[in-house]
């Protein structure tokens, strides 16, 4: 109990900034404070029931697990992400939010990978160049099949006047035999599969006696049989669509009948009115034809509507079912399973949906490029897109999801086969005959085609950056793989997109390891990661590696905040630690309530120990007045203050 003191004229000490609050400080002058909270002096109060208390907050925070990934959140005390599905395709930087079901099967790029089977990451198959051509030299692919089902493919190019060859798969069966003694006979500058032949048509002759010809060939007996010819110095395009030929030679479209020796081509059923107008692709819808063209920084598809009377049912005028954005225009076009429209652009691919009479609606890009997406071919859920340079570099194929595409009409997309170091222009791509087996033609290159017997020698995938949905830093602790079979070299990536290796999975390292993050050796606001499949030697790269799962650990690596816990006086008339009496009647409420105002609006202020000179910056959580017995003499007013504040 303190004794009885008498009131000074004047507090012994100073506030140095006016009134008390927000970097208001205390300077002792002669009664020795021990404590100044926002500019108001008090004497310790700490006891054996009542003890000063100093720690450091909690780093994580307890954590109820709503995500529909079990223990993503609560397992431990670190924060965890993981991934064991690829099918949501590339093209996102973060790996984030984690309620987003699409987000969280996505990554960031790869090459030479599977990634549409869930839980199965995989080599694609090897890309080999089948035959080669003079540079500068164009290439062109037919899918077809002999009249006992054996797979075909043709394959023309301008390397010498007889390049129209047909391949088997793994033999060249030699050159297509042109009827009649033409001194130039001409090889396919476009093709056309009609299942079981194939159409092509080519300028014959020599210069100043030249002529277009439509020519169409038994992939069975290779011969030749010429549909249409007339003079002319430059080929037409041709597509299968509805039971018909169609042709487009300049702005105009022809509809070309299969009757051999039909003559010059017949009158255009339609000819465009601009007259740089260059038809890029035809194909069929519910009920019509599309035809997609451009010329300059316009494009446009068009519907020609079947008209049924008669037997083969005759085409309607044009009607305008699709415009683009000036700037942009379409370079291909193609349809699948009466369903999915695939329109390839100057700047990519948008994929779109059909109606049954035959309008569509498509999508923003799926794949955007620097280069026009011409030629494509479908296989499963999956159309495969010949991309020029776009493929870390190389020339080869992107593949879209038609399966899963979004509310905005995006579908997801993947690399697929690339040709490694080749740059030229994918001028074809196309399917051995029936089979699922891909070819690619590159022009000046050659043609390659996927060997389904081997697996690439080596391929990669990087996952979105991992941030945890806060730009705080994190200190990344370590990465666990699930890899089944194969070897994986594990890579993290930082946001300079340097990789650093951490280790090999699978040899001496099992697979479901915790590999310990050494790189980056301190915080990071996030981090990705690579994953580098090899196939071996041993087996003659007929096995793939496989990963089926990953995941990091993090832990939040913020500067905590120090918690602290101080009991002080709060009294009328006080006697500091020297025995010095201060006070007055009516002091100990008016600091209370000076100080209940300066802390109650939540603003940062100033913390000092008067005995050590430390000084911290507190924002205040807690503030208790405690009197359990009346002030000395009964009379006053005073007690105990517990104050709780952190560290800022």
């Amino acid at each position: 109990m303190l004794g009885t003191v008498y009131a000074l004229p004047h507090p012994l000490g100073a506030i140095t900034e006016s009134g008390s609050g927000y970097g208001a400080t205390w300077t002792n002058s002669g009664f020795c404070y021990d404590f100044a909270i926002a500019g108001l002096p008090f004497l310790r109060a700490e006891s054996a029931q009542r003890p000063y208390e100093r720690a450091l907050a909690q780093s994580t925070k307890d954590q109820f697990d709503s995500s529909s990934d079990p223990g993503e959140q609560t397992l431990s005390e670190f924060w965890v992400r993981s991934q064991r599905d690829f099918s949501g395709g590339a093209g996102i930087k973060f790996l984030e939010p984690a309620g987003d079901e699409r987000v969280m099967r996505s990554f960031r790029e790869s090459s030479m990978v599977d990634v549409w089977t869930p839980g199965e990451l995989t080599l694609l198959h090897s890309l080999e160049e089948i035959a080669d051509f003079p540079s500068g030299s164009w290439i062109k692919l037919a899918a077809a099949a002999t009249t006992t089902g054996e797979p075909r493919l043709l394959i023309a190019a301008e390397a010498s006047p007889d390049y129209m060859h047909i391949w088997d798969g793994t033999t060249d069966l030699g050159a297509v035999v042109d009827p009649g003694a033409d001194p130039n006979p001409g090889v396919g500058r476009y093709l056309c599969s009609l299942g079981d032949s194939v159409l092509s048509s080519q300028v014959r002759g020599l210069p100043g006696d030249q002529y277009v010809t439509v020519t169409r060939t038994d992939i069975t007996t290779a011969d030749r049989t010429v549909i249409y010819e007339q003079a002319g110095t430059e080929a037409c395009r041709l597509w299968w669509v509805k039971q018909r030929a169609v042709a487009a030679l300049g702005t105009s479209l022809y509809e070309l009948g299969l009757v051999p020796g039909s003559g010059a081509l017949p009158t255009a059923f339609y000819v465009h009115p601009i007259a740089n107008w260059s038809w890029v692709g035809v194909a069929e819808a519910p009920g019509a034809i599309l035809a997609a063209g451009y010329a300059g920084a316009k494009g446009a598809i068009y519907k020609f509507v079947l008209d049924e009377a008669g037997d083969l049912p005759t085409l309607t005028g044009a009607i305008t079912v699709a415009e683009f954005p000036v700037g942009e225009y379409p370079t291909g076009l193609a349809t699948y399973l009466g369903k999915y429209v695939v329109i390839g652009t100057n700047k990519g691919v948008r994929v779109g949906q059909m109606s049954d009479a035959g309008e569509i609606q498509y999508g923003p890009l799926s794949w955007s490029g620097d280069g026009p997406v011409e030629h494509f071919t479908f296989r499963d859920s999956y159309v495969y897109c010949g991309v020029t340079a776009g493929v870390n570099g190389n020339s080869g194929l992107v593949r879209i999801d038609l399966g899963d595409m979004d509310e905005t009409g995006r579908c997801p997309w993947a690399n697929d086969l690339e040709a490694a170091g080749e740059t030229g222009v994918v001028d074809d791509v196309s399917t051995l005959g029936a089979t699922d087996r891909l070819c690619i033609g590159i022009r000046g290159v050659g043609m390659w085609a996927e060997n389904e017997d081997t697996y690439a020698e080596a391929g990669w995938l990087t996952t979105g950056f991992v941030r945890f949905n806060t730009t705080e830093p994190k200190l990344f602790h370590s990465v666990r793989v699930g890899s089944p079979e194969g070897s994986i070299t594990v890579s993290t990536v930082n946001r300079h997109e340097v990789a650093s290796s951490i280790a090999t999975v699978g040899g001496n390292i099992a697979a479901g390891q915790d590999l310990r993050i050494r790189h980056p050796a301190g915080p990071e606001e996030f981090l990705g990661f690579r994953f580098d499949l090899a196939s071996t030697a041993d087996d003659s790269h007929a096995s793939t590696p496989l990963l089926d799962t990953w995941q990091v650990k993090a832990v939040p690596a913020v500067e905590r905040q120090e918690l602290l816990r101080i009991p002080l006086l709060c009294f009328d008339y006080e006697q500091d630690r020297y025995g010095i009496r201060e006070g007055g009647s009516g002091s100990a409420l008016a600091r209370y309530q000076a100080l209940v105002a300066a802390v109650s609006e939540g603003t940062p202020v100033t913390l000092q120990d008067l005995t050590t000179d430390e000084q911290l910056e507190v924002k205040v959580d807690g503030l208790e007045f405690a009197q359990t017995a009346p002030p000395n003499a009964a009379e006053g007013f005073g007690g105990i203050i517990y104050l709780t504040a952190r560290s800022l």
